[in-house]
């Protein structure tokens, strides 16, 4: 085996879920659905200047000398899952020195990319700040930092961050009521909780039993035209006296308080009382400027 002083963008895509599939459909169909798919990443990697290590039961690895391709070919293969109805897949990227031996890579860099796809989530891209920093400054808006994360391994906590996706297609959708959409506007009802949302001066407020979509698409109810924000990136719900954040981005969304704290919530669920701040898609240390919304809690007597 010979050293190399190689730097490669290193590149994870697994697909999500494989078990359950195995279950509902039958060994047969089952491995020739994800052969198929494992077939499209590979293709989709080669067609952005990627370089295929190996696929292996459900995961790809491959390598970029560019890391800009790296992140178009991610973005490219989580796209393939709204294309053309694939399994969802994650990804985690790094970028550092490897060794190629016995047709294979090797090195301490191989194994960050993997705690990185470990951490992503189904539809996520995970890259670590090695890869940040290997990018242009012009590209590095695509990455919105999640936080530090430890690493099996590693000692110190590293910087990790998420790859901002343009999912979704931009169909129109009225207010939801408890859940349900409904193209007529709400009705007028009596509240006794009312939740105040200001965005740059846009005032929404959402009533007892509505819902309101925050994102970058036309058909959120409090639209945030922000490239590190999510088409659909969040959802607040007032409901039986009691007001809730969902997160359900690619990003992640902070709860900020008066006293400098922060609560981060990633595909997570979180109650918001009094008054406070929702930051969207950056985390509270990253130095890029963040999209933010003012909210108050009022009780209705």
């Amino acid at each position: 085996m010979q050293a190399s002083d190689e730097h490669v963008s290193i590149l994870f895509a697994d697909i999500c879920d494989s078990m359950p599939l195995y279950e509902k459909t039958g060994d047969v169909s089952a491995v020739s659905v994800i052969a198929r798919c494992l077939d499209a990443l590979a293709e989709l990697a080669t067609q952005h200047g990627g370089t295929v290590i190996r696929s292996k039961g459900d995961d790809l690895l491959c390598i970029f000398a560019v890391p800009a391709r790296a992140l178009d070919a991610a973005a490219a293969m989580v796209d393939l899952h709204y294309r053309s109805n694939s399994p969802q897949i994650h990804i985690g990227i790094h970028f550092g020195p490897v060794i190629r031996a016995r047709q294979d890579i090797f090195g301490d860099a191989v194994n960050v990319a993997a705690r990185m796809l470990a951490i992503a989530k189904p539809g996520e891209i995970v890259a670590s700040r090695d890869l940040v920093d290997a990018l242009p400054d012009a590209e590095r808006c695509r990455l919105a930092l999640l936080g530090k994360q430890t690493l099996k391994g590693k000692q110190e906590p590293v910087e990790v961050y998420s790859m901002v996706l343009d999912e979704g297609d931009d169909t129109q959708m009225a207010w939801s009521r408890d859940g349900q959409a409904d193209a007529a506007s709400p009705e007028t009802i009596a509240p006794s909780l009312v939740l105040e949302l200001d965005y740059r001066g846009h005032i929404v407020t959402v009533h007892d039993g509505e819902r309101c979509l925050i994102g970058r698409a036309g058909r959120c109810n409090l639209v945030v035209p922000d490239p590190s924000v999510s088409r659909e990136h969040a959802s607040v719900h007032v409901r039986a006296g009691r007001a809730t954040l969902t997160d359900q981005s690619s990003t992640g969304t902070w709860v900020l308080d008066g006293d400098g704290g922060y609560t981060t919530l990633r595909r997570e669920t979180s109650a918001l009382g009094g008054t406070g701040r929702i930051r969207l898609g950056r985390h509270p240390r990253d130095p890029q400027p963040a999209e933010e919304i003012d909210f108050r809690l009022q009780v209705i007597v």
